[in-house]
């Protein structure tokens, strides 16, 4: 019996990496832009045992740093033109929900979909003028289905956008007064020592 139990429980360690061989990623990982800008971000499926055929991400960021302007969704689920996936978002502040669903057969959507990473969806952003590092998280409440239907479990990466600010930098105006200035007060000084 004990035997029995052995081999169970190292199939199943052995089959654990499988299922979290799949991964969603962000690219790229991270960035940094000068304030005013619109950065964007996709996320990406990057598939090494299992066909995805569906998700339903909840994902995060600072607002204080970042408005969502638009998302753009890939092509690797079917494409929307046809009607072979049904999307949709659910914006908030600093929060989203992103999913598609592919109408595709399985056979359909393994032979269609890309063998390597592919692009899920695009976040476009919106700098706020104000300096700092947001994370972008997917949260683990996220589903994903393969082809079949059947959940799966896909390793989560997180992302980051760095917002710097620039300086204020003196118009000429002010360094010619400035230099006018110093000037003055040189030409005084000398009267003052003849």
């Amino acid at each position: 019996m004990n035997k029995k139990l052995l081999s169970l429980c190292a199939v199943a360690l052995l089959a654990a990496p499988l299922a979290l061989a799949n991964r969603i990623t962000f690219s790229p990982v991270a960035q940094t832009v000068l304030d005013p800008a619109m950065p964007s971000v996709d996320v990406v499926y990057n598939p090494e045992a299992t066909v995805l055929g569906s998700y339903d991400i909840f994902l995060t960021w600072d607002a204080s740093l970042l408005d969502l302007l638009t998302i753009g969704f890939g092509t690797g689920l079917g494409e929307l033109v046809t009607p072979t996936t049904i999307q949709f978002t659910t914006p908030g502040v600093g929060m989203a929900e992103v999913g598609e669903v592919s109408l595709l057969s399985p056979a359909d959507l393994i032979a269609s979909q890309p063998a390597g990473p592919f692009t899920l969806f695009t976040l476009t952003f919106k700098t706020k003028g104000v300096a700092g590092t947001s994370p972008l998280v997917i949260l683990p409440t996220s589903i994903f289905g393969d082809e079949n239907g059947m959940e799966t479990l896909p390793a989560l990466d997180t992302g980051a956008i760095t917002v710097r600010v620039p300086t204020g930098v003196p118009e000429p105006s002010t360094i010619a007064l400035l230099g006018a200035g110093l000037a003055a007060g040189a030409l005084l000084h000398r009267r003052r020592r003849n």
